[in-house]
């Protein structure tokens, strides 16, 4: 079984859009994640190599383009 290694809070529903957000993100910085089931509404599983680098860069991300961040709030390693 693959355990999510990043967690995404996001508005439930949006949820199409926030899949389609956090995609783009991850693309932006040179990376993939593989999207896991989630039994909570609102919440996105991911997994992904180096979360903790990739909220890092999502940091830098939105200090430079706030506006690209419209259906996720948190992510969390």
């Amino acid at each position: 079984m693959i355990k999510a290694n990043l967690l995404i809070t996001h508005d439930p529903a949006h949820l199409k859009r926030a899949k389609e957000e956090v995609t783009t993100l991850l693309e932006s910085l040179g990376t993939k994640g593989r999207f896991l089931k989630s039994e909570v509404g609102g919440i996105l599983k991911l997994r992904t190599t180096n979360p903790k680098e990739v909220v890092k860069s999502l940091v830098n991300l939105y200090k430079k383009k706030p506006k690209s961040f419209v259906s996720t709030c948190r992510w969390i390693p």
